[in-house]
């Protein structure tokens, strides 16, 4: 049988992939059980693989994790002057029965018109993984840890789906590390064990420049150049950052809430209640005013004009000075 899963998280489609491989063989083995990835082996080593028969047991599987072949996206691999998809049509027209193969696409739709979608869905069995979307995320989240029996508060979960970021496999992660502990999980312990991301430290970044509080600016900016973070990317997230209040200021203007403002841009509510909160310090012509400065420093430091360091320490600088 052959097994197409594809869905935008990869840790999702994983878990589906291991899902169908434990009811297929049952306990998995060296005998029945091999797991690829799909951007570092050659699709016909792959195929020669799945033509074999199976030893000690009636069935094999076989996973190929990030199929990208398969996938909407284009993506070209290292290894994609090796590969011979004549191969791998050969094999879709002809499965071998005593082979499961399933393929995981990391992309939320497959190429329609794809040749081997086409052979998969007449041979095989294509599943698609639905995002976890915010309105899911609460109750994702108190499942996941109820299946380990273990109790968490609304303040912690709010919070956990904050530093996460809608990011499956990063809250798995989280998840697991928290699941250690010999309580229910509290607001605290997200506060010590969970790293907050890269995206808070930047709205760290940007309060403290709204507020013109220069040494706190300073402080944050320092803290991002110990962690090896290049001038230019931070004017990327400063730039994201004002870019979003502007989208959010302009739907708040209008009389949207915040659960709308979340539903119109497909953010989390937590995002918007930031950017609501930063709308109390300026208005939508200063943000668009900064995403203005932000655009020509990008282009200055990227035109090779001013020294990418000292300029945006300059930019810091002017722009807490300028009462």
């Amino acid at each position: 049988m052959i097994y197409l899963v594809f869905g935008s998280q990869p840790a999702l489609v994983q878990k589906v992939m291991h899902k169908i491989a434990l009811t297929s063989v049952g306990t998995p083995d060296n005998f029945n059980y091999i797991e690829y990835s799909g951007t570092q082996t050659p699709i016909q080593d792959i195929v020669f693989e799945a033509m074999q028969m199976p030893f000690g047991s009636d069935k094999r599987v076989i996973i190929v994790d990030d199929a990208y072949y398969f996938a909407k996206s284009s993506r070209k691999e290292s290894l994609e002057r090796t590969q011979d998809y004549d191969k791998l049509l050969e094999y879709l027209s002809a499965p071998n029965d005593t082979t499961d193969l399933i393929f995981g696409v990391h992309d939320g739709k497959l190429a329609t018109k794809n040749r081997y979608v086409e052979l998969v869905k007449t041979n095989g069995e294509i599943k698609e993984v639905q995002d976890v979307d915010n309105r899911q995320w609460p109750e994702f989240v108190r499942r996941t840890f109820a299946k380990n029996n273990i109790a968490i508060s609304d303040e912690a979960i709010s919070e956990l789906i904050a530093r996460t970021n809608n990011d499956v496999a990063l809250f798995l992660n989280e998840a697991d590390k928290l699941s250690l502990l010999d309580h229910p999980i509290e607001r605290i312990d997200i506060d010590l064990l969970v790293t907050k991301p890269l995206e808070e430290r930047s709205y760290a970044l940007t309060n403290a420049l709204l507020d013109k509080n220069l040494p706190l600016v300073l402080d944050n900016y320092r803290d991002f150049l110990v962690n090896s973070q290049e001038p230019i990317t931070l004017i990327g997230m400063l730039a994201n950052q004002f870019r979003l209040y502007s989208q959010v200021f302009v739907l708040a203007d209008q009389g949207e809430g915040q659960q709308s403002i979340a539903q119109t841009l497909g953010i989390h509510e937590y995002r918007v209640k930031l950017a609501l909160n930063a709308h109390y310090k300026m208005k939508l012509s200063d943000a668009l005013d900064i995403l203005e400065q932000l655009h020509q420093l990008d282009f200055a430091i990227k035109s090779n004009k001013v020294d990418r360091f000292y300029a945006f320490e300059l930019f810091m600088v002017d722009y807490c000075l300028n009462k």
